[in-house]
């Protein structure tokens, strides 16, 4: 008993002990805490805007490495399936998908660094996009006979393409729902051509003319129910037919020894 009664004050005064190193520990987090918020939140504006230029220079020049890769497996996967070399065909066929996944993390890292990435805003294709031949440019991805830029998905209406794009003489070409929109047609400039589709052979007289050497904004309304071609905000052509089983990727490519560039191409 008398054991008993001395080992509860010892108990108690442990117990003490106890709760006020807690207590102390716990005002220690806090203070730490507040100090590492406070340091966070004293990041001078322009290191932050230092950062986000570092993150979207570096990002840019990793995506032409990515896209020519994809483009370079999609090449190899064709030859060994050509080849009877089925396994090998579907083990490229995987890397290809791998490096295009990559390469979405990479575009949207991008505009996140940037604050480019915003609900309801079109999204840029060029990152996943192909293009065999394709050179990388100041001006963006420049390209002639042969060398088609085609989107990496399949896209279906309605939707909204807008084509930041120029040629150096004739032939830009787009080859989503129609088998070719032609602007600056070597044969007819001005006529805007198209070809298979839903609006097949339905061409108009002078409105396929745009300047040469400068960038243009071609924008393509396809709806389940017509489909509008618009340059610089004028509108071009409305063609009325059923588009709604259209299914296909983004194609831009051109012809008659013409280079044609693509600075960018936005969906919505």
């Amino acid at each position: 008993m008398r054991v008993g009664r001395q080992c509860r004050p010892q108990r108690s005064k442990l117990g003490v002990i106890v709760k006020r190193t807690c207590a102390s520990l716990f005002v220690l987090l806090i203070t730490c805490a507040g100090s590492f918020a406070a340091e966070l939140t004293a990041e001078p504006p322009e290191l932050t805007q230092a950062r986000r230029m570092f993150e979207q220079a570096s990002n840019s020049a990793l995506l032409p490495i990515q896209r020519k890769y994809a483009s370079d497996l999609d090449a190899l996967q064709k030859r060994l399936a050509t080849k009877g070399e089925l396994e090998a065909a579907l083990a490229v066929k995987e890397e290809r998908e791998r490096i295009l996944e990559t390469m979405e993390s990479t575009s949207a890292h991008t505009k996140l660094s940037t604050g480019m990435e915003r609900r309801g805003q079109p999204i840029s294709i060029m990152a996943t996009a192909t293009c065999p031949n394709g050179k990388q440019t100041p001006d963006g991805l420049a390209f002639q006979e042969g060398s088609p830029l085609i989107s990496a998905k399949d896209f279906k209406p309605p939707v909204k393409i807008t084509y930041l794009v120029k040629t150096d003489s004739t032939n830009i070409r787009l080859g989503y729902a129609a088998q070719e929109i032609i602007f600056n047609w070597e044969h007819k400039p001005n006529e805007l051509r198209i070809g298979g589709g839903p609006a097949n052979g339905q061409h108009r007289a002078g409105k396929g003319g745009v300047p040469v050497n400068q960038f243009v904004r071609i924008e393509q309304d396809v709806q389940p129910d017509k489909m509008t071609i618009s340059v610089d905000g004028e509108e071009r052509a409305t063609w009325s037919a059923d588009f709604s089983n259209v299914k296909q990727p983004i194609r831009v490519f051109t012809a008659k020894n013409a280079t044609v560039t693509v600075k960018d191409i936005l969906v919505e």
